[in-house]
């Protein structure tokens, strides 16, 4: 059956894809993600090859909880289907969008308008390729991804993860590469409990004076523009507590950032970091690319209060 092709977003141009780079003396967590993958990684390498890869599927008609609900169009609307469970490719068997409205009867690879989660328990990924390859959307308990998304009209998988330990509870049959990208992720968490680093707490992050190699960097305005500060650390679930400010000379200079940043930049060459709406990373999201960045119009853009790293 042939695939369709790719429908493009309007005003989206590819990121660069430059090497990856993990400089082990940066910031706390590429200390932590290194140590993992030299102590723990190969222990959760093990575990998530051993097991089986979970069934899922497609619901008829209208989306069901629990389920990752696809939509035609922008906005959560035109037809829309409900897939559970883990799903490695959505054109294999071929999935369609269900209910009444634009786009009912079409594929839902390479075709999804805008997607929904409908679990309060577990996170998805959404990813670009069949069998949990390329680049990827994470979507937060309850959350959505709306307006511009990398995986916007390029989705061709999915799966669930848990927020604890950011590894999927439904995965399987996933390449080395990822592999070990997501057992240092979960194991650079659990080695900040080991070692005191989190104990239940938030863990470290904090402000630069200006942005830095390794940060995500908030700018006042689009395009990189107007006054910026830089964050450290693996996450942060409230930039307005404490209270973060715009620090450089420029316009907002000294405004909080919290539902002020009017583009993003995420300047790690080694994380994704997805931009979250509500603080304790609620509501809509957006996610950036290695070096990659937000301007223009965004869902998070004037409307951002917390976001967090992740393997990618």
């Amino acid at each position: 059956m042939l695939i369709p092709p790719r429908r493009p977003a309007r005003g989206w141009t590819h990121p660069s894809r430059k090497a990856i780079q993990v400089k082990i003396a940066g910031s706390m967590k590429k200390l932590a993600s290194s140590a993992v993958v030299a102590t723990v990684g190969a222990a959760a390498l093990v575990g998530v090859l051993a097991g089986p890869a979970a069934a899922g599927g497609s619901h008829p008609g209208t989306c069901q909880m629990y389920d990752v609900c696809y939509f035609w169009d922008d906005n959560l609307t035109g037809s829309q289907a409900g897939v559970w469970g883990q799903v490695a490719d959505v054109a294999n068997p071929w999935l369609t969008f269900q209910t009444a409205g634009g786009g009912q009867g079409q594929g839902l690879s390479n075709n999804a308008g805008s997607i929904s989660n409908l679990d309060y328990q577990l996170c998805q990924t959404i990813y670009e390729d069949e069998n949990f390859g390329g680049r990827t959307n994470s979507i937060w308990k309850n959350g959505r991804l709306t307006g511009w998304f990398i995986t916007k009209n390029n989705n061709r998988a999915n799966s669930a993860y848990t927020a604890a330990d950011g590894m999927s509870t439904r995965e399987g049959g996933l390449g080395m590469k990822r592999l070990v990208g997501r057992a240092a992720v979960a194991g650079a968490l659990a080695l900040a409990a080991v070692v005191g680093l989190s104990g239940g707490q938030a863990m470290a992050s904090g402000a630069h004076s200006t942005c830095q190699m390794d940060d995500i960097c908030y700018f006042w305005d689009d395009n990189g523009q107007g006054s910026r500060v830089g964050m450290w650390g693996m996450e942060v679930a409230d930039v307005m507590n404490p209270w973060i400010t715009f620090q450089t000379a420029g316009g907002g200079q000294g405004q909080g950032i919290g539902n002020n940043a009017g583009s993003i930049g995420n300047w790690d060459s080694g994380f994704c970091v997805t931009v979250f709406e509500d603080e304790y990373f609620g509501g809509r999201t957006n996610s950036i690319w290695k070096n990659g960045s937000l301007t223009g119009w965004f869902v998070t853009k004037n409307n951002n209060r917390a976001h967090r790293f992740y393997g990618c």
